[in-house]
């Protein structure tokens, strides 16, 4: 929310030093400046003090149990939603730099995990609502993970996207994303893996496609007017896809 800073209204020219009220009603309107700055980051420390006090009967230590709003470890779960997302989504390390958190490399590991944790029971509500839709389209990208080489699987609906991170190329990776019994129209690229679509549940990727009629038109040849020909009817099944 932007703040007025308002100057003093009485001012002097440097020539005759005549006053000037500026908040007359027939006073020009102020020239605005307006400086964007963020604000210095810290983090804020709570101290939870548990004692102990030995029972005066049988002499058993008791300790006070930690209260089911606190965090079990030294993180709060802001600071783990910031660590997922910087490391997780952007391969960032501002920690320490930008939050001034003192905090390992172990810890940030751990606390990826605690994120993968909560976030487990959401991500099996996007998957179940994903399998469930008529249509999705498929794809896959390389995906580094420290040194190993991944793969980034996703599956786009109309209703939510879902992501997948998995060691393999293959059927089996593509079966963790959508499952092995997934009755919906696949819309992907020609990558093999998606061969084991059935035909009536396969739609090939309609930017590929135009790409390769227009390579064909391009080339001169005897197929390029049959090539061109059915760019043609492109334009037209795509400009009644977009008719209200």
């Amino acid at each position: 929310m932007a703040s007025g800073k308002a100057l003093n209204p009485i001012i002097q020219t440097s020539s005759c030093q005549s006053v000037l009220d500026s908040t007359r009603p027939d006073a020009v309107p102020p020239r605005r400046q307006q400086v964007w700055e963020l604000p210095e980051i810290r983090p804020s420390v709570t101290e939870y003090q548990y004692r102990t006090v030995a029972c005066p009967d049988c002499g058993t230590l008791v300790t006070a149990p930690r209260p089911p709003e606190v965090p079990p470890g030294a993180f709060g779960p802001q600071v783990v939603a910031t660590i997922a997302a910087l490391h997780g989504r952007f391969r960032l390390s501002w920690c320490v730099q930008g939050y001034q958190l003192p905090i390992s490399v172990g810890s940030v590991a751990h606390l990826q995990q605690v994120a993968s944790a909560a976030l487990e029971p959401a991500y099996g509500e996007v998957q179940q609502v994903v399998r469930a839709q008529p249509h999705t389209t498929a794809d896959e990208t390389s995906w580094r993970q420290e040194a190993k080489r991944a793969w980034l699987w996703v599956a786009v609906t109309a209703v939510a996207t879902l992501f997948l991170v998995h060691t393999s190329r293959g059927a089996k990776a593509f079966s963790a994303l959508l499952g092995a019994d997934y009755a919906g129209i696949v819309g992907s690229d020609r990558y093999r893996v998606y061969n084991g679509v059935p035909a009536e549940r396969r739609q090939l990727c309609w930017a590929h496609l135009v790409r390769n009629l227009r390579g064909l038109a391009d080339h001169h040849r005897p197929w390029s007017r049959p090539a061109s020909d059915l760019l043609a009817l492109t334009d037209v099944l795509f400009g009644v896809n977009r008719r209200p």
